[in-house]
């Protein structure tokens, strides 16, 4: 397994984010960041077909390690538990507009997850709630 420091870099935006990222990571916990790169090498070996287990794309992981991630928003856009919400209201009603567009079976009952910790688009749930 490559250490982060010295995984291959391409001239991708999203791989220049990600090995900058390993290496902040790296810095602070070496072990956290050889865990990332292991597990990034191994979603590459082989396909895991795991309902709980999805495979985002490279704007959504450098979406998820944000400062949005910090905030506790408990409640709907507009309608928060506590105050301070208004960047995650506004990213939340993005995702919920996105989640629109994504092809969904009639009848399935999902609907848009906008947590930050979610890691999916889609949440399963029984039709009709």
């Amino acid at each position: 397994m490559n250490s982060p420091a010295n995984a291959p870099v391409t001239t991708h935006p999203a791989a220049v984010s990600y090995a900058t990222a390993l290496e902040v990571i790296a810095a602070a916990e070496p072990g956290v960041a050889a865990a990332i790169a292991g597990e990034l090498a191994s979603q590459r070996r082989q396909l895991k077909l795991i309902a709980s287990e999805n495979y985002a794309s490279p704007a959504v992981l450098l979406a998820m390690g944000n400062w949005l991630s910090d905030k506790y928003a408990e409640g709907t856009v507009g309608r928060r538990l506590y105050a301070g919400c208004e960047m995650v209201d506004r990213v939340e009603s993005i995702a919920a507009g996105t989640s629109t567009t994504c092809p969904a079976p009639a009848g399935s009952g999902c609907g848009a997850n906008c947590t930050p910790s979610a890691c999916s688009a889609w949440r399963w749930t029984p039709a009709g709630t």
